[in-house]
């Protein structure tokens, strides 16, 4: 017996690419762009009950460059295409997104210390992503998670970045999100209802 889904994932998806660009720069380095972010959006809700769930969905936002996940839910009643990424009013328009607990959690570690030793990312996932759970509360350290390389993971060679997705054992506001990691190696900037958690694989080359 399947156990129906208990949260949803909104998704936004766009006529432009919401995936970081990485270009090689003069001096033969590669340089990591911004995303250009769109003006509008079309929406979907996605339902999720579990990290396989989060797991199933993120193995396919990663091939999807002009899709991304927000924490926010539209609001009853708003359209579903073309609308703006705004959950508060603006003086020519009413916003479109509410805060809404999730039970799902995405954590993107910041600015920890790579060892030289495990540069080749892929090779020491298991260790990179052991110390990134150390260096969080603990409840998290024994916690299962789904994992994402950020972007920017090995070609700014000497930090650790990464995208950790959980499954709580209840919904948690941003507030709480903010609160229980803001002494920690984290962007804080995440728990907002309309803050993107970028979930596609970056474009090479452009």
């Amino acid at each position: 017996m399947t156990t129906a889904p208990t949260d949803t994932i909104t998704i936004l998806r766009s006529d432009t690419p919401l995936a970081k660009p990485i270009v090689i720069g003069g001096d033969g380095v590669p340089v990591v762009g911004r995303v250009k972010m769109g003006f509008l959006f079309d929406v979907t809700e996605r339902p999720v009950g579990s990290l396989n769930d989060l797991h199933a969905l993120l193995q396919d936002l990663q091939y999807n460059q002009c899709a991304t996940a927000i924490r926010g839910r539209l609001i009853e009643g708003r359209p579903t295409e073309d609308v703006r990424r705004i959950s508060r009013d603006q003086s020519d328009s009413t916003r479109n997104f509410e805060p809404c607990p999730r039970q799902w959690l995405m954590v993107d570690v910041d600015d920890l210390p790579l060892p030289a030793e495990w540069i080749v990312v892929d090779e020491h996932a298991a260790a990179i992503i052991t110390a990134a759970l150390k260096a969080l509360p603990d409840e998290f350290r024994h916690a299962a998670c789904a994992y994402q390389w950020s972007s920017s993971m090995a070609f700014k060679q000497d930090q650790i970045r990464v995208h950790l997705w959980f499954w709580l054992d209840r919904a948690i506001s941003d507030a709480e999100a903010k609160a229980w990691l803001q002494d920690y190696p984290v962007d804080l900037a995440l728990y907002n209802p309309v803050q993107p958690h970028y979930t596609a694989n970056p474009i090479l080359g452009q």
